[in-house]
C-alpha cells in the first residue's frame, strides 16, 4: 500500500485516525473487542485516501461507522456539569468541531459520546485506585520496522491513549490534537527502523512526561546512540558538564581526567550545542531531568575513541578517551557522594543525627532505625536515589503522630473517556507513641523521582520536615505500559498525583523549603554540600 504525506491526505488520516481512536473507546462493539481494530484500519486507509476532498472522505468515514452494528438507543448520562471532584474533562480533537466531519455523522457521534458509557472495553480496563490497564494490543515485533500502515496505527494508538487516559494532558504545553497531524509525515515517511524509532521518541517527548520513552533494549536506539562508553559517568553541576564516577578498570584514565573536571567539548562541537541536539529525544517532564537524562547519552558512540576538551586542573585539555562496553558499570547507579553505607540504609552521623539513604533503606530495617535514631536531634532522609522500597506508610508513618492526608489522586474511568476525577485523600501516620519528634530535612534533586517524589510528599505532611535541594524529576503516579508495532515498549503517568490542596507536581516536582545545588568547586573537592546544608538546618533548629 502506497501512503502519502501530502497535506491534503494528512488532513485526511488525521480525521481517520481521531475517528478511529474514537471508535475504539467508545462504540460498544469495537470496546468489546468484535473486530480486529487494527484491521479495520488498514482496510480503510486506501478508501479514505481514494477521496478527492474533505466532502469524499466524510462521507468515507460516514460509511465505514454506518457498517458497525447499531449501538442501539443510548441510555442517558448525568452530565458532568460543574462537579467539583472533576480535574480534566475529554477533549474529542476535531471532532466535533462545525465543518470538520459531515453533519449526519457528526450527529451519530455524538449520541455514542452522550451515551451512558461503556462499562468495559477490551482494550483498556480500570484498576481500582491505580492507573489503567492497557490489554490486547498486538505488538507486531516481526521486524523492528513495521509497514506504513501499521506505522500509522503507532501513531493513533500512542495519540489516542494520551488523548483519553493522560491525566496530565492540560499540562503538555500545547494542543495535542494538533500534535497528531504534526507527526503523519513523520511516520509514513520513516526510511527505516532507526527513523521509525526516532519519530516515537519525538513524540512521546512532546507529551513532556517523564515516564516516557522507550523502556526495553531496542536494537535501533542502541545503534543511534551507541553501544559504547567512556569509562566515567558526568553529570551536570551549576549548568556545566563535569566528570562524575569512574568505572571499574579506568584506572589509565583516573590518571588523565579528574572527578569534577569541566567538559566543554566533544568531538570538537561544543557541549551546549550537542546537548541541543539530543534533549528532543529524551522525554522527561522538566529541564532538570531531561539535562540529566541528556548527559548519559551525550558521550556514547559506536567508536572505541572519543575526543574530548575539558578543564583540568584549571587548564584546558585535549584528550583522546576510549570507549568501551566491558567496563566494570558498579558505579552507574551510585549516589555522587559515598556515604558509606553497604547493607544497611540508615546510621547515625555526627554522634547526634540520624541520616537514611533512600536507596538502600528497606522497610524491615524501620524497627532498628527507630532504635538508632531514639536520641538523635534531627533527622536526615537523603532522596537523591531510586528509593529501594516503598517509605511513604513506613518511614513515612514514622514521622507523624496523627493521621493525615498527604496526597490526591486524579483517575480516568473508561466509561468516561478523557475524564479525570479526584478521589478520596490519601492518608499516612498515626503512631502517638512512637513517632519520631525531632527536626527532619529532606535532600532532593533531579534523581528524585516518581516513587521517590511520592515518598517526600508523605514525609512533607508531617510538621516537622522540611525539603531542601533543586527541581525533582516532576513525573508521579503509577504508570501504564504498553506496546507499539516494531515492538517498541513505552508508559506514561496515568494517575494523576496532587498536593491535598490540588497542587500540581507533575512538571513541577515537589515543593521546596529551601533551594541548594551543589558547586563545582565543591562537587570537585568531593564535598556533599546539601548534606551540609541539611546538617546546618538541624543544627539551627536545635539552637
Amino acid at each position: 500500500m502506497s501512503l502519502s504525506s501530502a497535506p491534503r491526505d494528512t488532513e485526511a488520516l488525521s480525521a481517520l485516525g481521531q475517528l478511529w481512536v474514537f471508535l475504539k473507546y467508545h462504540h460498544p462493539a469495537v470496546a468489546a473487542g468484535k473486530y480486529d481494530w487494527d484491521a479495520e484500519l488498514l482496510r480503510e486507509l486506501p478508501k479514505v485516501l481514494a477521496a478527492k476532498d474533505r466532502t469524499e472522505w466524510g462521507l468515507e468515514l460516514e460509511r465505514w461507522l454506518d457498517r458497525l452494528p447499531s449501538p442501539g438507543r443510548p441510555a442517558s448520562r448525568t452530565h458532568d456539569g460543574d462537579r467539583p471532584d472533576v480535574k480534566l474533562r475529554p477533549d474529542y480533537g476535531d471532532l466535533f468541531d462545525k465543518g470538520y466531519l459531515p453533519d449526519s455523522l457528526v450527529a451519530k457521534l455524538d449520541r455514542l459520546r452522550e451515551s451512558e458509557g461503556l462499562s468495559s472495553n477490551h482494550y483498556i480496563v480500570d484498576r481500582a485506585a491505580g492507573s489503567p490497564l492497557i490489554t490486547n494490543e498486538k505488538v507486531y515485533d516481526e521486524t523492528s520496522y513495521p509497514s506504513a500502515g501499521l506505522r500509522l496505527a503507532a501513531l493513533f494508538r500512542y495519540w489516542g491513549l494520551i488523548q483519553y487516559f493522560f491525566p496530565y494532558r492540560h499540562l503538555i504545553g500545547e494542543d495535542w490534537g494538533k500534535i497528531l497531524p504534526e507527526f503523519i509525515p513523520a511516520f509514513l515517511n520513516a526510511k527505516n527502523a532507526e527513523e521509525y524509532m526516532l519519530a516515537c521518541l519525538r513524540l512521546m517527548g512532546r507529551t513532556h512526561d517523564g515516564h516516557a520513552g522507550i523502556r526495553k533494549r531496542n536494537k535501533a536506539r542502541d545503534a543511534y546512540w551507541g553501544k559504547l562508553y567512556p569509562p566515567f559517568t558526568v553529570r551536570f553541576v551549576e549548568g556545566r558538564l563535569v566528570v562524575n564516577r569512574f568505572y571499574g578498570k579506568a584506572d589509565g584514565v583516573a590518571s588523565l581526567v579528574s572527578h569534577g573536571d569541566v567538559i566543554t567539548r566533544i568531538e570538537d562541537e561544543p557541549v551546549e550545542e550537542r546537548i541541543d541536539k539530543i534533549l528532543p529525544l529524551v522525554p522527561a517532564s522538566n529541564q532538570a531531568r531531561q539535562s540529566r537524562d541528556a548527559a548519559r547519552l551525550v558521550l556514547r558512540g559506536n567508536t572505541d575513541k572519543v575526543r574530548i576538551t575539558l578543564l583540568h586542573d584549571g587548564r584546558p585539555q585535549t584528550l583522546v578517551v576510549p570507549r568501551s562496553d566491558s567496563w566494570d558499570m558498579s558505579a552507574d547507579d551510585m549516589p555522587d557522594f559515598d556515604n558509606g553505607l553497604t547493607d544497611i540504609g540508615y546510621k547515625v552521623i555526627e554522634g547526634d543525627i540520624g541520616y537514611v539513604d533512600a536507596g538502600k533503606f528497606l522497610n524491615p530495617q524501620l524497627p532498628e532505625l527507630k532504635k538508632a535514631f531514639e536520641n538523635t536531634k534531627g533527622m536526615i532522609i537523603d532522596m537523591r536515589s531510586y528509593p529501594a522500597d516503598d517509605m511513604a506508610y513506613t518511614l513515612g508513618g514514622y514521622l507523624k503522630e496523627t493521621s493525615s492526608p498527604y496526597a490526591l489522586f486524579t483517575q480516568s474511568d473508561v466509561r468516561r473517556p478523557g475524564l479525570f476525577s479526584f478521589r478520596e485523600p490519601v492518608k499516612n501516620g498515626g503512631d502517638l507513641d512512637h513517632h519520631y519528634s525531632g527536626t527532619v530535612v529532606v535532600i532532593v534533586n533531579e534523581e528524585t523521582k516518581s516513587s521517590g517524589e511520592w515518598a517526600v510528599m508523605a514525609f512533607q505532611s508531617a510538621r516537622n520536615v522540611a525539603v531542601i535541594g533543586s527541581t525533582t524529576a516532576g513525573a508521579d503516579g503509577n504508570i501504564a505500559v504498553f506496546y507499539l508495532p516494531g515492538g517498541i515498549y513505552t508508559a506514561f503517568s496515568a494517575l494523576g498525583v496532587y498536593y491535598p490542596d490540588r497542587t500540581e507536581t507533575q512538571r513541577v516536582g515537589v515543593r521546596l523549603d529551601a533551594t541548594a545545588s551543589p558547586s563545582v568547586e565543591g562537587f570537585r573537592e568531593g564535598k556533599d554540600e546539601l548534606l551540609r546544608k541539611a546538617v546546618e538546618r538541624i543544627r539551627q533548629s536545635v539552637r
